[in-house]
């Protein structure tokens, strides 16, 4: 039993990293390159008419990158947007058993998100598809959007766990 703490808490660990590398990549690529690229544009278009060409484009497919990959930051940290104050009112036990069947939902939804996101991507890829003005390749997004899940799934498979022995022990 102890062995399997050690375990928990490793995992644990890990999905903390790999969810707080998934941030970083989120704020320092793609939102400091919307930053970027709007104050490019906007300097660019009223000083010199010249913006830049593509950046309604880069900052949509940039809003996908940081929305995709801080969602399982958030979740980490508590961020997302719970109702409980019926599942508050409940004994502990009944709380843990709520709680695994949200959790299980939750790991549900997000491996569906991960399924699919590399099924489009891979759709894209095959396709060839591209964006309208500048040509970027859209299959990468597909891939991210699939990539992001995994966390999420991590943090929600451990969350299930947890729960599941919380209500079992009492």
């Amino acid at each position: 039993m102890a062995q399997f703490s050690r375990t928990a808490k490793q995992a644990g660990k890990g999905i903390s990293v790999l969810s707080e590398g998934f941030l970083w990549i989120s704020w320092m690529v793609a939102f400091v390159g919307i930053v970027a690229i709007v104050c490019l544009d906007v300097i660019g278009s009223k000083l010199f008419q010249k913006p830049v060409p593509g950046s309604y484009e880069i900052v949509a497919y940039s809003q996908l990158i940081v929305i995709s990959l801080a969602i399982a930051a958030t979740l980490l940290k508590g961020q997302h947007i719970e109702v409980e104050f019926l599942v508050l009112k409940l004994p502990q036990r009944a709380q843990d058993i709520i709680n695994s069947f949200i959790c299980l939902f939750g790991l549900g939804l997000f491996g569906l998100v991960v399924w699919q996101g590399f099924v489009y991507g891979h759709s894209l890829q095959v396709a060839g598809e591209i964006s309208g003005t500048i040509k970027i390749p859209l299959a990468p997004f597909g891939y991210v959007l699939g990539l992001s899940g995994i966390p999420v799934c991590l943090i929600y498979l451990f969350r299930f766990a947890n729960s599941i022995s919380k209500a079992l022990k009492k």
